[in-house]
């Protein structure tokens, strides 16, 4: 009796030693179940399977009812991939079908695919949010660029010696100054600003070059288009600081910039800076920091066909162009 007793709890023993942890597992596995559902509803996203003898099922109905009939969620001789799929509702962004084939037949064509529908609409948030924080990131190197430490290290160096010197001078430099630095801080506040405006910046730049020593003389003729039109906050600066500082002064000092602003057939704006000079290899295949930081911004910012570029013309002249297609600020 004692011996049926004892063999009886052994086996009780190992019954719960065995079944209880199976159950406790099979309740972890049905919990992250349960919030692997509510992940993807709150994603307006779903697994699906599908077998070549019971069709496709969803795991989440809500998201089957908003798909465009017939459903194609995957390509019959293809392995894996994805690709997308519409909704029923034409103001929603549709969805992506990723797939794998996980069972195929002699004859390699597919018996069962399992695949993740994935909502757009999350994917476009997290694009646009990832575009904000380029622009974001854009805005900073742009007005770290423009307020360097040599720039202003520079003017408060003259205005010393012009507060010896002329101390008319130096007020004058210094409210100059003042109002550079406002405009270039206060450019930041939208991704885009008018050419006008931009101009304006550029003014302040050449006046604060001639207090500085530098014979500037900026040609340039004012046309309808530059109240209209559109363009990354320092973008006309990077082109006029590069012509100052790599450009060919005349047998009297003198620097000659002319800028030119046309508007195209095609709706397009192209805004010119020319100067004496010659574009200088520097054996390392790479532009200066500031026209790839211009370039990017464009691309980001601006439609895809605007760009920006540098040429030789003919004879002792460099023009770099800016190539705007219509856009609006954001």
């Amino acid at each position: 009796m004692l011996e049926e007793a004892l063999e009886q709890i052994g086996i009780l023993t190992t019954l719960c030693l065995t079944i209880l942890p199976l159950g406790a597992a099979s309740d972890e596995l049905r919990r992250r179940a349960e919030q692997d559902d509510l992940v993807m509803l709150a994603l307006d996203s779903t697994f699906w399977t599908w077998t070549q003898k019971d069709g496709v099922h969803f795991f989440n109905p809500k998201v089957a009812e908003n798909l465009k009939h017939p459903i194609l969620l995957f390509q019959a001789h293809v392995s894996a991939g994805n690709m997308p799929v519409p909704a029923k509702n034409s103001q929603h962004p549709g969805y992506t079908s990723h797939w794998t084939a996980t069972n195929l037949g002699l004859q390699g064509e597919p018996l069962e695919i399992t695949g993740i529908l994935q909502g757009r609409a999350e994917i476009s948030r997290r694009q646009a949010a990832e575009t904000r924080a380029e622009i974001a990131n854009l805005e900073i190197q742009a007005l770290r660029s423009h307020l360097n430490p040599h720039l202003i290290f520079n003017c408060l160096t003259g205005l010393r010696g012009m507060i010896k010197t002329n101390p008319d001078m130096a007020r004058d430099f210094t409210g100059r100054l003042a109002s550079f630095l406002r405009a270039v801080v206060d450019s930041q506040t939208s991704t885009m600003i008018t050419l006008k405006h931009e101009l304006d910046i550029c003014d302040g730049y050449i006046h604060l070059e001639f207090y500085r020593g530098k014979k500037i003389h900026f040609t340039h003729r004012a046309q309808p288009l530059e109240s209209s039109t559109f363009l990354p906050p320092l973008s006309l600066v990077t082109l006029i600081e590069n012509a100052v500082k790599h450009g060919t002064l005349d047998p009297f000092g003198k620097m000659t910039i002319e800028l030119q602003s046309r508007s195209n057939k095609d709706g397009s704006i192209d805004i010119l800076v020319r100067n004496p000079g010659k574009i200088r290899d520097n054996g390392k295949g790479c532009t200066p920091g500031g026209l790839s930081l211009l370039r990017h911004q464009l691309k980001v910012l601006h439609q895809a066909n605007s760009y920006v570029e540098i040429h030789q013309l003919s004879g002792e002249i460099v023009e770099a162009r800016i190539h705007l297609e219509t856009v609006k600020p954001a």
